[in-house]
C-alpha cells in the first residue's frame, strides 16, 4: 500500500518482486521514521532477491538528523534479501552527492544511478538475464574511452549488464562516469565478435572499476549473449 505521508511514497511490484520509493521536498527525520515503517511492511510481501527503485528526481535534499535512520532502513533491506538498488536522480544535484556519498560508507550493497523510472525498470529487467552467465575473464584485454581518451585495461569479469575492469590506479574514473568499452570475444564457430558498449561506472577500486552497460542495442547483447554461451560450453567440456 501506499505509504499516507505526501513526501514519501512506498509502492511494491509483486509480480516483478520491486519496492518502489519516491521521495519528494525537504525530507526530515520523523519522514524517514514514517518511511522505514513503510517498508517493513511492504518488504513482509516480497521474496528474497527483491529490488529496490527509490526516485529522488523531486527530491531537494534530506536532513543530516535522518541520516542514521535511513543507514537502518538499507541495513535492514540488506538483511532481507535486497539483490539491487536503482536511484532516479538529476545529476549534479545536492540529493545526488549525499547519497553518492554516503553509499561508499554502507557495506552490503552497490547503487546504479538512472534519470528517469523506464530506465530503472529497463536495467532491472536486464540484470534478471545477467544473473544467468557472469563469468570470470582474467587477462582478457578491454579498451575505454573517456572524454575522447583512449585507455586499456584488463576485465575482471563480465556478464550482459556489465563488466568490472582492472585499469590501474591512475587511471581518471569516477562514479556516475559515462565510458564507451571495446573488446573482442570469441562465438560460434570460433568467430571472432568485436564489441562496443556504452557504461555507467557504478563502482570504483583500488585498481578498477565496475559499469553497468547503458541501453545496449539488441545486435550488441545477442553477440554476446553467444559468446558468453559459447564460454560456458567450453568450460564444461
Amino acid at each position: 500500500m501506499p505509504s499516507d505521508t505526501n513526501k514519501m511514497k512506498v509502492t511494491l511490484n509483486r509480480d516483478k518482486n520491486r519496492l518502489y520509493c519516491s521521495w519528494n521536498g525537504v525530507v526530515s527525520k520523523d519522514d524517514f521514521e514514517r518511511f522505514f515503517t513503510e517498508v517493513r511492511f511492504a518488504v513482509s510481501d516480497l521474496q528474497p532477491d527483491f529490488a529496490v527503485i527509490n526516485d529522488l528526481t523531486h527530491c531537494n535534499c534530506s536532513a543530516l538528523a535522518g541520516i542514521p535512520t535511513f543507514q537502518q532502513v538499507m541495513k535492514y533491506l540488506v538483511d532481507q534479501g535486497m539483490k539491487d538498488v536503482v536511484r532516479i536522480v538529476v545529476d549534479k544535484s545536492l540529493v545526488f552527492s549525499q547519497f553518492s556519498n554516503l553509499s561508499l560508507k554502507t557495506e552490503g550493497y552497490i547503487p546504479v544511478y538512472v534519470h528517469s523510472l523506464e530506465e530503472a525498470d529497463h536495467f532491472l529487467d536486464s540484470q534478471a538475464q545477467r544473473h544467468h552467465i557472469r563469468l570470470k575473464m582474467l587477462d582478457k584485454e578491454i579498451k575505454f574511452k573517456i572524454d575522447d581518451n583512449l585507455y586499456t585495461g584488463t576485465l575482471k569479469d563480465l556478464s550482459l549488464g556489465g563488466c568490472a575492469i582492472c585499469s590501474g590506479e591512475t587511471t581518471p574514473v569516477q562514479q556516475g562516469q559515462c565510458i564507451e568499452v571495446f573488446f573482442a570475444l570469441t562465438g560460434k564457430k570460433a568467430q571472432i565478435h568485436n564489441l562496443t558498449f556504452s557504461a555507467e561506472v557504478i563502482r570504483t577500486f583500488d585498481d578498477g572499476f565496475a559499469a553497468v552497460f547503458s541501453n545496449p542495442d539488441d545486435l550488441n547483447l545477442k553477440k554476446l549473449t553467444e559468446c558468453l554461451s559459447q564460454s560456458v560450453l567450453s568450460k564444461t567440456k
